[in-house]
Formats: C-alpha cells, sequence, structure tokens
C-alpha cells in the first residue's frame, strides 16, 4: 500500500511540505494537488483521524481533474506518507494534535500558494476544517 500512496503522490500534483514535528525533529506533510490551478481550489480534509486521502481518495481526483477542478489533498500529520518524521521514526501521539494538524494544513495552503480556498471536510475532517478556519480568521 505504501508504495502505491508513494507513485501517487509523484509530480505533478504531489508535494511535500517540511512541519516542525517537536524534539528538534521534521515532518514533512505529504499532499496531492488536481487540477489546474485557476479559480478557487477546494481543501478537503477526510476523516479518520487515520485516513490517509492519497490512495482511497484517486478515485475522487481522476475525475475531479477531467472537470478542471483544483483539488488539494493532505495527508494529515500522523497518518499515512506523514506518518513518521523524515528519519522513518513514528511520531508521538503528544506531537499529533488537532492545533498541529490545523497548523499543518495552513502550511501546505501557504506552500501550494493558495491565498483563498473552499475548505471541505467529513467526520475528523470537519473538525479539522473547523479548526483551520477559525485560526486563518485569528490571523
Amino acid at each position: 500500500m505504501r508504495a502505491l500512496a508513494e507513485r501517487e503522490m509523484r509530480p505533478p500534483g504531489g508535494m511535500r511540505v517540511p512541519r516542525p514535528a517537536g524534539d528538534g525533529r521534521t515532518v514533512e506533510i505529504a499532499a496531492v494537488r488536481t487540477g489546474t490551478g485557476r479559480g478557487t481550489p477546494v481543501l478537503m480534509t477526510p476523516g479518520g483521524p487515520g485516513v490517509a486521502p492519497v490512495v482511497p481518495y484517486r478515485g475522487l481526483r481522476k475525475p475531479a481533474a477531467r472537470r478542471k477542478l483544483d483539488v488539494l489533498m493532505v495527508e494529515h500529520r500522523g497518518v499515512g506518507l506523514s506518518r513518521t518524521d523524515t528519519t522513518g521514526v513514528d511520531l508521538a501521539v503528544e506531537q499529533v494534535t488537532l492545533e498541529n494538524a490545523a497548523d499543518d494544513l495552513a502550511a501546505v495552503l501557504d506552500a501550494a500558494g493558495v491565498e483563498r480556498a473552499v475548505v471541505y471536510g467529513t467526520s475528523y475532517g470537519g473538525y479539522l476544517a473547523h479548526a483551520l478556519t477559525l485560526e486563518l480568521a485569528t490571523l
């Protein structure tokens, strides 16, 4: 499954955004973007926090690309391709917080050059989408 996920992350749409993991370690937050980069992108945050969107949601990304929709999906901190620090060690539970995950989403939007996005979340992803919008509202 990891090999399939790694293939899904290859350019043009795959990216990794380095983020502090704590204790001087770094985690690379994996994201994939499908679309033209024109218009307002949709940031999709899946449920979980154990669901990594890269592989299960590829069936959604392909039709979105055909329709020229700009969709950005992020593997949550501590999940999937964002599960470990850069040395391959799993993140500690205390490093996988809602606040850190919301910060990670904001960092991915910045790295992708996105100034405005529609944020869509399901289950835990809805809670995370809410946390992100609250964080951005205070900036």
